[in-house]
């Protein structure tokens, strides 16, 4: 069944949703402001342009590194493992499915990744969306410099570039934790 926001009633599924909406918007913006790249279908790239290979060969490397961490994934002491291994696995099959060209598979892996990337920042009590608009905000500052040899990357950020006070969101998340005697 597919989910209607319109229809549920649960608001915390409302909020979910608005949070999701309003970052997928951030970084539009950047994207638009620097040029980043056009929207584009998956079916539109797949005239095969030389990169497949390398795509094959990066899903397959990553696959044995996922494999790797699997040995690690039940210890109840130390979570890195499991953590680990369920991001390179959802990397992993982003990539199979972006090489295949699958828009599902893609998008389903997409999901997972941003699931699983939550659950991180849960598991180990990192404010991930004060992080995030922190890092958003200084990407905002960049500016694509004409002499910048990478098309889809902002390399040289510019003069006006402020990196993200990560430092910052971390110590203020947990000083308001300790306020709160948590």
């Amino acid at each position: 069944m597919l989910f209607d926001i319109k229809k549920d009633p649960d608001p915390a599924k409302h909020i979910a949703c608005a949070g999701i909406i309003e970052a997928t918007k951030m970084v539009h913006t950047f994207h638009t402001e620097n040029r980043i790249a056009d929207v584009i279908r998956i079916d539109e790239v797949l005239a095969g342009n030389g990169i497949t290979e390398d795509i094959e060969f990066v899903a397959a490397q990553m696959s044995s590194c996922a494999e790797k961490m699997q040995e690690h994934v039940n210890d109840p002491t130390d979570p890195r493992g499991l953590r680990a291994h369920l991001e390179i696995e959802e990397l992993t099959e982003f990539i199979s499915a972006m090489y295949h060209g699958d828009e599902v598979g893609m998008l389903d892996a997409l999901a997972d990744r941003l699931y699983v990337l939550l659950g991180t920042a849960v598991q180990f009590d990192l404010p991930i969306w004060q992080a995030f608009v922190e890092v958003h905000m200084s990407n905002m500052t960049k500016k694509r410099q004409a002499h910048d040899p990478f098309g889809g990357r902002v390399r040289d950020k510019g003069p006006d570039y402020v990196p993200p006070d990560i430092v910052g969101v971390l110590q203020q998340y947990r000083a308001e934790q300790e306020a709160r005697g948590v």
